[in-house]
């Protein structure tokens, strides 16, 4: 009968990972000890013994993640000056402290940041940005549209897209107009 010899390492920290118990024997990695570890995101990972002792594991894996963001800036190999872009061909800028950046890693799309700064506030739920000549990547003011979300078709229709959007825009924004024509 094999006998375990293990260091307990419940409560240690490594890196940003604090080991909060020892996984079962059956679960356990070529005779070395896994540990279940909550990192300092919250995230929970399963590490074995021999990677937290070598600071091979030191995170739940967002660690990496933040120097391939470019969250440690021009020290990350992978550093492209925080502006990249995404497999749909929108530029995306780093900006760890947009609200919408919490979902795409820090970084929000460029055609987003140019409208809010040309409006002066945020963008409201169901607002979005057309690019009038539909590159993606053209992200001058003069190309891009403000649209409420259920008006943004792929295209530009006048009798389709452009005078329901518009109406829908008075109503949204300058519902007196509307009711001068009534």
């Amino acid at each position: 009968m094999k006998t375990w010899n293990f260091k307990n390492l419940k409560g240690k920290k490594f890196g940003r990972l604090t080991v909060l118990s020892m996984m079962p024997k059956d679960m356990w990695k070529n005779g070395h000890s896994l540990w279940l570890c909550q990192c300092d995101c919250g995230k929970k990972k399963q590490v074995p013994s021999t990677m937290l002792y070598q600071g091979k594991t030191k995170s739940c894996g967002c660690l990496n993640l933040e120097k391939l963001r470019g969250k440690l800036g021009i020290l990350h190999p992978l550093w492209k000056g925080g502006k990249i872009k995404n497999h749909q061909g929108y530029i995306m800028i780093i900006n760890s402290t947009h609200p919408k950046a919490a979902t795409n890693g820090g970084y929000v799309k460029e055609h987003i940041l140019v409208m809010e700064k040309y409006i002066g506030r945020y963008l409201l739920p169901g607002e979005t940005i057309h690019h009038k000549n539909g590159i993606r990547n053209d992200n001058h003011i003069k190309n891009l549209e403000l649209r409420l979300r259920n008006h943004h078709p792929t295209g530009q229709s006048v009798e389709h897209d452009l005078i329901p959007y518009w109406i829908e825009m008075l109503k949204t924004y300058k519902p007196e107009i509307l009711k001068q024509v009534d």
